[in-house]
């Protein structure tokens, strides 16, 4: 997967989002399985969701291991269904990083904040991605076809 521009915003602030969602196929997932399936297969990893206890202040994190990717989500935090849904996007977001840039690979990272651009650029791509997902997928695909994001 070739993955647009990053410092591209010609196509609007979330420009750069929507057109990794479309290169990747991810506009195409229904739900947050099909997503994960979408990026085991560009990754060729295995991907594993479980929920373990994290500790106070981390709600989520991303273990790569060779040929396997955990996420993990904070088991004592009391997280609403879509809160951790979020948590596994933003992790998922970190693996997609990774099939184009190895460096992006990570055993695991924490964040108080928003400050770090990686952490900002992931969080975006989590939101994109839940969106479409929630409008029923192909949101990406569809605004592509208007002309919007090309």
């Amino acid at each position: 997967m070739v993955k647009p521009d990053r410092t591209d915003r010609s196509r609007g602030a979330q420009g750069y989002e929507y057109a990794t969602l479309v290169a990747s196929g991810l506009d195409t997932a229904r739900s947050l399985d099909e997503a994960i399936h979408i990026v085991r297969d560009l990754r060729a990893h295995r991907i594993e969701v479980i929920d373990e206890p994290l500790g106070e202040g981390l709600s989520g994190m991303w273990l790569g291991f060779p040929g396997c990717d955990r996420i993990i989500v904070n088991s004592e935090s009391a997280l609403s269904p879509r809160h951790r849904e979020f948590i596994v996007a933003h992790e998922l977001m970190h693996i997609l990083e990774a099939v184009d840039d190895p460096r992006q690979e990570r055993n695991s990272a924490n964040r108080t904040g928003y400050d770090d651009p990686t952490e900002h650029r992931v969080e975006s791509l989590a939101c994109t991605l839940m969106m479409s997902i929630q409008s029923g997928g192909g949101v990406a695909a569809r605004l592509t076809a208007m002309g919007t994001f090309s």
